[in-house]
């Protein structure tokens, strides 16, 4: 008993207890279950949607911080696990490059939530669109491409550090890209990502012919529908084939990007998804000379072998492919 304060209710300590056993069995069943978190976070508006969520903007009363709050839109099995693994994949990146996670949870509805960072900015693919669009050929747009290329670097650095943690992302596109008001780049939506076993060990770099990482936490049964992993523009020619793929398909995807941002266009066209995942899996693949005869040899030879259709022919690792990108720089 502290020395100001007089003999405890026995009721009050029942009801305390009963109380603290309650919130332990609802746990229990659900180790989600994490009410308190509409307590403590006051909701602001929606910073937007997707396929699989909503997310929120939110203040934590407690701390007084800006946070973003991802709240899944419709509960089934297949959606909460890649939910679940997009946070776990997030929490093992201490990367300035991915977006910290903060809790990762059930709400009093049952919806499952992640809390994490806010960024404010805008997406690579919002920047692409003004750059490329409504801003004419000249010193402007041309100094608007260096400093998207030097965004890209970024997302490459953060992209290597996922594969020496054994995590491939496997949907890199501008839409994932954030780019904040004072100079942050951060890579979003880790849901599709392949983890490999043994975390924390690097990741390998195998031949043509070698298995690919085991994958963790279901993610064979995540794409055993037979969905496509990844966006057709941006996806690797062995992913398409259905063949092992390793942290190559990621430099693939940075390829892709680096043409989109030089040219404004991505290297893959159609009038369709299918057409564009047609002349991808035929490697007709549009470098930046072949749009613009004016961009440097030294940069289209970045693109073309990051573009490279067969994984031996690319840059080992992202961080190759960041380090050729700064030296054109």
């Amino acid at each position: 008993m502290s020395p100001d304060r007089g003999p405890e209710d026995p009721g009050r300590l029942a009801s305390a207890a009963q109380a603290r056993a309650a919130l332990a069995a609802a746990c229990a069943q659900d180790p989600l279950f994490a009410p308190h978190v509409e307590l403590t976070h006051e909701v602001e508006g929606e910073l937007g949607r997707g396929g699989m969520g909503v997310v929120l903007a939110a203040r934590d009363r407690t701390l007084g911080r800006d946070v973003a709050l991802k709240v899944l839109r419709a509960e089934d099995p297949r959606r909460v696990e890649r939910f679940l693994r997009e946070a776990r994949v997030m929490a093992r990146l201490d990367h300035p490059g991915v977006p910290a996670v903060y809790e990762v949870g059930r709400d009093a509805a049952g919806r499952a939530f992640l809390l994490m960072r806010r960024i404010e900015g805008e997406t690579l693919a919002a920047r692409l669109a003004a750059l490329h669009e409504r801003t004419p050929r000249g010193p402007a747009r041309e100094a608007g491409v260096r400093a998207l290329l030097r965004a890209l670097c970024g997302v490459a650095d953060t992209v290597a550090h996922a594969h020496a943690q054994g995590v491939v992302h496997r949907d890199l596109k501008p839409e994932n890209v954030m780019l904040g008001a004072f100079g942050e780049v951060l890579v979003l939506d880790w849901g599709l990502a392949s983890l490999r076993e043994g975390e924390g060990a690097p990741a390998p770099t195998p031949g043509d012919g070698a298995a690919a990482p085991a994958p963790l936490d279901g993610a064979a049964r995540l794409t055993q529908d037979g969905a496509l992993v990844g966006t057709p523009g941006y996806v690797a020619p062995e992913v398409l084939a259905g063949r092992p793929a390793d942290g190559r398909a990621d430099v693939f995807a940075l390829g892709a990007m680096l043409v989109e941002v030089v040219t404004g266009r991505g290297p893959f066209e159609g009038e369709s998804a299918h057409e564009v995942l047609a002349r991808n899996a035929a490697g007709e693949v549009a470098t930046p000379r072949d749009r613009d005869p004016t961009v440097s040899r030294a940069l289209d030879a970045v693109a073309r072998r990051a573009l490279a259709p067969a994984p031996r022919d690319r840059y080992a690792t992202a961080g190759a492919f960041a380090a050729d990108l700064r030296a054109w720089l």
